[in-house]
């Protein structure tokens, strides 16, 4: 196997599109499956596999084009497969490495695992269940398939998630890779609660529900904007908190998600509380001459907005009054309302004490501040005041004028107090405590004298009320749906006319079907409910109200109704390794508590609860969520089976439930099976494969680069079926890996077995000289491993033109790579060869090296030395060589010496 790549630069790499490779004028576009044996990677490598020697030099480019502009496409410079043949053992490489690649939802993802080695290596996939345990990755018909080594997935979906490792093994070591894979889903947010009320100075919190995958970044935003850096907020797990809500802190609070392909949001409003009204501003005491204008403002904040509403003395003041203009209004956003009384002049019996008083459905503040108007002492009407029996009474004196010197109470001419329950305040109110019918009613008279002693009374009219009071309201506790129900509500005492009602839950009880209200006098009323059914339950209130007072008894009717199925369980079908979810939901009151049981195995009826029970590799994976629903993740064979679904509160039997969970199990092998086997030649192999999973299961055999050549059987087993291949007479072309081939209706596994043929070694390879002499070779080589070790090997040399009976044979231990030949002759021409043996005999001979050894010195010195005079001054001196055997080496001159005599 070859992979090639298209050369791009770094900085441009991510930005272009790999469309086709050509080779040898053939093109091939991109796939999640091979062309024969050429493959072109979603990626945009090029793969080769199965390499021939025809392989060699064969012409490929490329052809890129850029992702913004995929039709102007450039094509690569041509170049060339260059086959390089080998016979050395090593362990397997991984080629191509990916830490992470992305997914959307629904699309096809091929995970490429290429790797080289000697032998091929083989290839299998894990991937990492939710404890860190690797399990293996096994096949499922439609959806998953290894193909070639290389992982599809089909259909992606979030149970694919997670980190998946090639595993690539051969006889010499194995390498692995791992890759993580994320699931693109759109993104889906929601915000809990969507809507809440929260009352100023307490705490608020909402949490970001994202579904889809993958997250990057989650985002919060009030009104729009970045929220505000303030340690009263703070975002941890996606939840915002917020503490000491303050008016500021209302409005649209949006989650915003998203990742490199996508953006979600979602929307929450957080509305004050009701807060009582606070003062923003309130008017003063002042003292003016009669004439002028006046104007008095109160402002006030609240939640709801407050009503501000004016008295003077006690007494309301309206628009419609003259010369009195009273009006508000509110003042932007927040709850603030501002409200004033604007006298046009001012006279002496405008003066007294004026109040504002802002209200709303959370509470009530008043503030008063006298305005007095110089001139004689004036006391206004006051008519008639209605006082409750049993309560306090407080009644002011509504006197104008300035100064005003004095204020006194008289009741038929008598001067009060007169008795304890009676008081008169600093400032001229008359207090009388514990109100009684009839001896406080009657005329009060209220003088107030001024300056120069002139004095100016006013009389009030007080009119004794009795509230009314109510006997206590109380449901029977054990009602079931069906029952009847009566309860009554009698007025015990108070004054007429008397109105009474039922109310449910804030709701009028007349526009509630089935229930019926009967009065039988004016002082008595009855609720009846004929048949009791879920919707009667709630907080029934009889409210009684008169003049003086309106009075309340409330009870709560609960209604105990058995559970229901809302959700009824199912049985349902799932393959090995995926997630379910069995919904058991069921409504009643009390609330239904729901358990899952599953059969104990043991005795009939017996079971164990959801959290007592096991699993195969733990308990891990499987609890029953907040619903009631079952959750069981990276299912397995041990998870299938009855399961049962109990509901119930107490009331009438338990509701129950039982379904089955069929577990699809694709084929898989038996990894303990050993993965090798190793037979002498001539003998018989048989190679055994044994497959687990859901019947029929079809098995057959597949051998590498060659047909298989054999008798195959399969046996069914009470787990699954067994596999044998008989290949009679095996020899050394039998050697190879066979492939176990399992299928069934729900997906395909394989398990690989290497077949190793005992036989005679082969013939070392790589010899070499590894140190050279005039008279020693040192001569080393390389062998191929065997299933039967090498016992020795013989080495054998001799001179190039002698014949190999003349030769030399010299045996060394099978231990051994290296020999050192001796004693040879200088500048001599050697021819070597080497064969291994084992006890099945001998392998062939290797490839003859032929070497020379180094040359040294003469041995024999020349011979027949003559010296001739020829003239006086030069003598001539020949010799003849010494014998060739003496030589040595190529002969390169002649020492010549001469010395005189005498």
């Amino acid at each position: 196997m070859v992979m090639l790549t298209c050369d791009v630069s770094s900085n441009l790499a991510k930005h272009v599109l790999v469309k086709a490779w050509n080779i040898n004028g053939r093109t091939i576009t991109p796939s999640i499956q091979p062309d024969g044996r050429y493959w072109v990677l979603p990626g945009g490598q090029l793969v080769v596999r199965h390499i021939k020697p025809s392989d060699a030099y064969s012409r490929v480019s490329c052809t890129a084009a850029h992702a913004l502009s995929p039709t102007d496409t450039t094509t690569s410079n041509i170049g060339k497969i260059i086959v390089q043949g080998t016979q050395v053992k090593n362990r397997p490489v991984i080629l191509l490495q990916q830490g992470s690649v992305h997914g959307k939802a629904g699309e096809t993802l091929l995970l490429p695992c290429l790797a080289k080695g000697n032998p091929q290596p083989q290839l299998r996939w894990y991937k990492e269940d939710r404890v860190g345990q690797r399990r293996a990755v096994g096949q499922q018909a439609g959806r998953l398939q290894v193909l070639e080594g290389q992982l599809l997935l089909r259909n992606i979906g979030q149970q694919d998630r997670g980190t998946y490792t090639c595993v690539a093994s051969n006889d010499h070591g194995q390498a692995e890779h791992s890759v993580k894979v994320d699931i693109v889903s759109q993104l889906v947010v929601s915000v809990t609660p969507s809507e809440q009320r929260v009352d100023l100075g307490y705490s608020a919190s909402m949490t970001c529900h994202v579904e889809g995958s993958p997250v990057t970044s989650v985002t919060w935003l009030r009104n729009g904007r970045p929220l505000p850096s303030l340690p009263r907020m703070s975002v941890y797990a996606r939840s915002l908190h917020i503490n000491q809500v303050t008016r500021e802190d209302s409005g649209m609070y949006q989650c915003v998600a998203s990742n490199q392909e996508d953006s979600a949001q979602a929307a929450a409003l957080l509305i004050l509380g009701d807060s009582a009204p606070v003062w923003e501003y309130r008017f003063i005491s002042q003292t003016l001459q009669p004439g002028p204008s006046v104007s008095l403002k109160c402002i006030a904040t609240g939640s709801p907005t407050p009503r501000i509403t004016w008295a003077l003395d006690g007494y309301p003041l309206t628009q419609h009054q003259s010369r009195v203009v009273v009006g508000q209004q509110q003042a932007g956003v927040g709850g603030t309302v501002v409200s004033h009384v604007n006298l046009t002049t001012a006279r002496v019996e405008d003066g007294g004490s004026y109040s504002c008083t802002a209200e709303n459905q959370a509470g009530t503040t008043m503030h008063s501040a006298r305005l007095n108007i110089y001139g004689p002492a004036y006391v206004r009407p006051m008519g008639v005041v209605l006082a409750v029996a049993g309560e306090t009474l407080y009644m002011h004196c509504p006197a104008a004028g300035y100064p005003i010197t004095k204020i006194t109470w008289q009741r038929e001419g008598v001067m009060l107090p007169t008795v304890g329950r009676q008081a008169i305040l600093p400032n001229g109110t008359l207090t009388v405590s514990g109100v009684r019918k009839p001896d406080d009613s009657g005329p009060y008279t209220c003088t107030a004298t001024g300056a120069h002693g002139r004095m100016h009374s006013a009389t009030a009219n007080v009119q004794v009320r009795v509230p009314p009071k109510l006997s206590p309201i109380i449901f029977h506790e054990d009602l079931s749906l069906g029952d009847r129900v009566s309860i009554q509500c009698a007025v015990l005492r108070g004054d007429t006319p008397l109105h009474i009602s039922w109310s449910k839950d804030e709701s009028q009880v007349e526009i509630l079907q089935g229930v019926q209200v009967r009065s039988p006098d004016e002082f008595t009323s009855t609720l009846i409910i004929v048949h009791l059914t879920p919707e009667n339950a709630g907080n029934y209130t009889c409210t009684a109200k008169n003049e003086a007072a309106s009075k309340s008894q409330t009870a709560e009717l609960h209604v105990n109704v058995p559970p229901t199925w809302t959700l009824a369980p199912r049985d349902v079908s799932v393959t090995v390794g995926a997630n379910i979810v069995i919904p058991c939901q069921a409504q009643g009151f009390p609330p239904p508590k729901v358990i899952w049981k599953k059969p104990t195995g043991g005795q009939q009826g017996q079971y164990n609860t959801i959290s007592e029970f096991g699993r195969a590799g733990g308990a891990h994976g499987a609890h029953v969520a907040e619903n009631g629903s079952l959750v069981l993740e990276d299912v397995q064979i041990d998870d299938g089976g009855q399961y049962n679904c109990e509901a119930s509160n107490g009331v009438g039997p338990p509701l129950s439930a039982s379904v089955t969970i069929n577990i699809n199990a694709p084929p898989s092998f038996d990894q303990s099976l050993t993965k090798s086997i190793s037979v002498r030649r001539g003998a018989t192999a048989k190679l055994q494969c044994h497959a687990r999973g859901d019947p029929p299961i079809k098995l057959h055999w597949q051998a590498e680069h060659t047909q298989t050549h054999g008798r195959s059987v399969v046996r069914e087993l009470n787990d699954g079926v067994r596999g044998e291949l008989t290949i009679p007479s095996v020899s050394a072309s039998n050697s190879g890996s066979f492939t176990c081939v399992a299928t069934n209706l729900h997906g395909t596994d394989t398990f690989t077995l290497k077949l190793l043929v005992q036989d005679v070694p082969r013939a070392p390879h790589g010899l070499r000289v590894s140190d050279r002499g005039s008279r020693i070779l040192v001569i080393s080589w390389l062998t191929y491993e065997t299933q039967i070790p090498v016992q020795r090997y013989i080495v054998n040399y001799k001179k190039t033109q002698a014949s190999w009976s003349d030769g030399v044979s010299i045996t060394v231990s099978g231990k051994d790579n290296s020999l050192q030949l001796e004693p040879l002759e200088p500048n001599t021409s050697y021819i070597v060869r080497i064969k291994a043996a084992n006890n099945l005999g001998e392998s062939p001979t290797s490839e003859p090296l032929q070497v020379v050894t180094l040359g040294e010195a003469p041995s024999g010195a020349p011979s027949g030395v003559v010296a001739e005079a020829i003239s006086s001054t030069s003598i001539r001196v020949t010799w003849k060589d010494p014998p060739t055997h003496l030589h040595n080496a190529q002969l390169q001159g002649y020492n010549i010496a001469i010395k005189k005599l005498g």
